[in-house]
């Protein structure tokens, strides 16, 4: 007999070939959304269903992440690994190039 979970807690499902980790939160401006983790074994999607949760506790809200935000960071993280500029300037070149809005400018 499959156990029912309370309002709130999370639930773990299969999508594919992966499971999911899924906990429903109100927003800021009263409206639901769905935290979604994927994990290839039950267990992982468990391990990180719990982390959903413990985060939520916390009150940390994961942000939502731009594809500008990401390329920023990761950006910095290339330039503090110690990578040539040359590198660097490449990388730069190949996210920034026109047609791609996503970078700021």
């Amino acid at each position: 007999m499959a156990v029912r979970r309370g309002s709130g807690e999370g639930s773990i499902f299969r999508e594919g070939e992966r499971w999911v980790a899924v906990v429903t939160v109100t927003s800021a401006t009263g409206r639901q959304e769905r935290r979604k983790r994927r994990a290839r074994t039950y267990g992982e999607a468990r391990t990180k269903l719990r982390e959903l949760q413990r985060d939520l506790a916390a009150g940390v809200s994961p942000e939502r992440v731009t594809v500008a935000n990401f390329f920023t960071r990761w950006l910095d993280r290339q330039r503090a690994s110690g990578k040539s500029p040359n590198t660097i300037a490449n990388y730069e070149w190949a996210i920034s190039r026109p047609g791609h809005p996503w970078m700021p400018t």
